[in-house]
């Protein structure tokens, strides 16, 4: 966050004797309003900044732990798909494996249970079975 040109400190102030001359015992103790709003502003950036850059890093580090669970059951049974359709190209049957082992339909809430583990999934079963 840059200043917004409002500083109550002068900028020109090198030597410690010019900063005291400048600075009384009240303002030393006291601050302004404007002053404690700047903080206050400050701050609240600072902290919401922070916030966002946890929550940030918290997701992506889920999301990769997400992606090295998932990816292996996904190759898997990616792979058990284009065997299907592999060994049906050319035939009669090959349309209608097509339309049914797309992709929303083979990862399809149905196949997992409520914390996304596998289950048997009857409808690759049944087009592996077909083609036995």
């Amino acid at each position: 966050m840059s200043c917004t040109g409002e500083c109550k400190v002068p900028k020109n102030l090198t030597s410690s004797a010019q900063r005291a001359a400048a600075t009384d015992d009240d303002d030393a103790i006291w601050a302004s309003d404007d002053e404690i709003d700047t903080y206050a502003d400050l701050h609240r950036a600072h902290v919401t900044q922070g916030y966002i850059d946890g929550i940030t890093q918290a997701q992506e580090a889920g999301l990769q732990k997400g992606f090295d669970e998932g990816f292996p059951y996904g190759a898997a049974l990616g792979c058990r798909v284009g065997r299907i359709l592999a060994k049906l190209y050319g035939t009669p049957e090959f349309d209608e494996a097509k339309k049914e082992l797309n992709v929303s339909s083979v990862l399809s809430k149905d196949h997992f249970d409520e914390s996304l583990n596998q289950q048997r999934h009857s409808l690759v079963e049944r087009w592996e079975a077909f083609i036995q």
